[in-house]
């Protein structure tokens, strides 16, 4: 029986590409109002880059492009400021809800800069409804793959153990395989969008069943 699900945040959840074109668009004002660039011609640039070479150097390509006497690393922090608007999909929130009509505990886990991951979270209303959430970037030593996340996630549960757990991601490189070492059941989650759709585990650190909507996780409860 299971007693807890955990869940990965990005492209499990929700769409991360509607963070990425927010945050894209928070940028693209930013360098309009100080420079006086055309916002949409600008914002059409980041988003030609981000799908045809993705994300790593959109902004290095920008300033070098326009000229823009600006550093990377303000972008950057502009970027991390963001504060979206998002939305659950709407099988995450159908998920959650029957999870909370059986008294079944949740959690979140996920990676990435702690500032833009709390909030998506908060955007998201998930410190609300979710009874624990660790993101990894708050503590040393603690992002996937380690071991350490899940552990957390064990110890604030109070005595469940990790083979009643389930923990649910996208990305078959890291998701998997901490959780599995200590014994958590495990579910990839493949969707239409998504970075990682695409990509294979290593042998050995596959999920242990995948699914195309989360509300398949409602059998095995």
């Amino acid at each position: 029986m299971i007693k807890c699900v955990i869940f990965d945040l990005d492209d499990t959840l929700y769409n991360e590409r509607t963070y990425v074109e927010s945050a894209m668009h928070n940028v693209a004002e930013y360098l309009s109002d100080k420079f006086g660039l055309n916002n949409r011609e600008i914002y059409g640039k980041f988003i030609k880059i981000l799908d045809s070479e993705g994300r790593g150097h959109i902004f290095d390509v920008c300033i070098a492009e326009y000229g823009i006497d600006e550093k990377v690393s303000k972008l950057v922090q502009v970027y991390r400021d963001t504060k979206p608007q998002l939305k659950l999909y709407e099988d995450s929130s159908k998920l959650i809800q029957v999870l909370k009509d059986r008294h079944i505990k949740t959690a979140i886990i996920t990676d990435g800069c702690s500032k833009v991951q709390h909030n998506k979270i908060t955007a998201l209303n998930l410190d609300k409804i979710i009874d624990e959430i660790v993101v990894t970037d708050d503590y040393e030593g603690a992002a996937k793959p380690s071991t350490v996340p899940y552990e957390m996630v064990l110890l604030r549960m109070h005595g469940i153990e990790a083979d009643k757990c389930i923990y649910i991601g996208d990305n078959p490189t890291k998701d998997f395989i901490g959780a599995g070492k200590i014994g958590m059941q495990t579910a990839r989650i493949i969707r239409n969008a998504g970075d990682y759709m695409k990509q294979q585990a290593e042998e050995g650190f596959e999920a242990d069943i995948t699914i195309h909507d989360l509300m398949e996780i409602a059998d095995y409860l």
